[in-house]
């Protein structure tokens, strides 16, 4: 049964010998037993560490629900909904941005299968311009995505703090423009944290990372359509992917002397070496001959999926998770380009990790180098637990959060004790959570 749109728009119970309490963030959930796999053992056995992670549907829909952000309780995603051909476009799907909120389980805009979720912007088909919405992202009551219009792709923003009003996020509230609609100007891949909002930007015919300052509005570098924004990077390669925590942005180059790179700068540091200015030097933090994934940063952890090793007897390449700590700059398992990076999985093919605290999750095919078609799955660990069944060094076995048969991508986002990812078990691409 397909759920309706409104027009407006616990945890770990894991034992490494004995019970380690506390360790993750949260309190104890409850379940039938799902043992965890050992990542990269090729007769599917399991380990002793035995894990209750309820798989609980967020979306029932038909459409094809993906691109999940989460900050405390709010859930945002990109639902596809249809598809529609014109003379310019063909089969192009109309996308809108959708929200439900897990303090409200159980009523209406609620994350629970039965409960109706709340449309924040609808995909329209105007004078035959296709307007999509996608690429969304939320920080406290602020959701921001990116916004279609013909060939002009925009960043959008909404306040939930203003439903009702212009600037709020139900659906007939009129939407703030972030950026200018210049003639096939692209804008995408917003990423907002407290008042700074940061995106990819072909404005100078060439991928840069730029940002703007809500509290600056009406100002040289404010988040008003009309407000010049802030260049922060300037190169004959593409600048793209960016993430953004507290006062650090960072970044890919996807061609930095013949490598690509992570990069991050420092707010604080404006003016100086290591700075977010156009002019300033930036920080290289790790390079490899092979393309990461989108690296995501929250407190002082990075991580990213890095191709560093073939498939055994086979010329393909295989993907691992890897983290730096900014604390430990200067040393091993630092952030700077010389220090040696900390490698979290080391068999298998692992992709898209994301991060919370001392979580990170990520999509994982476990037996990825013995069948091309096994499971994917989702799967995490706990920093605090390195060395032991559930941390994050190379060897730990980790834990799976997700029990599926199928080898369709997944996508996980995590905050606080609650991850939410993409799953098509059921035929159709939903919405699943766990809490940990």
């Amino acid at each position: 049964m397909k759920s309706k749109n409104l027009d407006m728009p616990k945890s770990i119970l894991l034992i490494v010998g004995v019970l380690v309490a506390g360790l993750v963030i949260g309190g104890v959930f409850s379940a039938t037993g799902e043992a965890v796999r050992k990542i990269g053992d090729p007769g599917g056995g399991t380990g002793t560490t035995t894990t209750i992670f309820p798989n609980i549907k967020v979306t029932t829909d038909l459409d094809i629900d993906v691109e999940p952000a989460i900050f405390n309780n709010k859930v945002i995603w990109t639902n596809e909904c249809c598809t529609i051909f014109t003379t310019q476009d063909r089969g192009i799907p109309l996308s809108n941005i959708d929200f439900c909120d897990i303090s409200l389980n159980g009523k209406i805009g609620g994350c629970l299968a039965g409960d109706t979720k709340l449309r924040i912007e609808r995909a329209r088909y105007i004078f035959t311009s296709v307007y999509q919405n996608f690429q969304p992202d939320v920080y406290e009551n602020r959701i921001v995505w990116t916004q279609r219009k013909g060939n002009d792709l925009n960043i959008m923003m909404c306040d939930l703090s203003k439903n009702g009003q212009v600037g709020g996020c139900l659906t007939n509230d009129a939407k703030d423009q972030i950026t200018s609609s210049f003639p096939n100007v692209t804008q995408v891949d917003p990423a907002i944290y407290n008042n700074i909002i940061v995106w990819r930007d072909i404005t100078n015919s060439n991928w840069d990372i730029y940002r703007c300052d809500l509290t600056k509005n009406g100002q040289v570098g404010g988040c008003l359509t009309n407000n010049p924004k802030t260049r922060v990077t300037n190169s004959t390669s593409a600048q793209i992917n960016p993430d953004i925590y507290e006062n650090t942005i960072i970044w890919v180059d996807n061609n930095f002397n013949g490598k690509v790179a992570i990069f991050m700068c420092d707010l604080t540091k404006n003016g100086q070496p290591g700075g977010c200015l156009v002019g300033d030097s930036k920080t290289l933090v790790h390079s490899s001959n092979y393309f990461f994934d989108h690296p995501k940063i929250q407190g002082n952890l990075i991580v990213w999926s890095d191709s560093v090793r073939t498939l055994p007897g086979t010329s393909e390449i295989d993907n691992d998770i890897f983290m730096c700590d900014l604390t430990k700059n200067g040393q091993p398992g630092g952030c700077l380009v010389g220090d040696s990076k900390t490698q979290v999985t080391s068999t298998g093919q692992q992709d898209i990790p994301d991060v919370y605290g001392n979580v990170i999750v990520w999509s994982s095919w476990p037996d990825y180098q013995y069948n091309h078609n096994s499971p994917n799955n989702i799967f995490m660990c706990n920093i605090l637990l390195n060395g032991n069944k559930g941390g994050c060094l190379a060897n730990d076995e980790k834990i799976q959060l997700s029990y599926t048969t199928n080898s369709n991508w997944k996508t996980a986002k995590i905050y606080g004790n609650n991850i939410i990812w993409t799953d098509e078990r059921n035929g159709n691409v939903d919405l699943y959570m766990t809490q940990i």
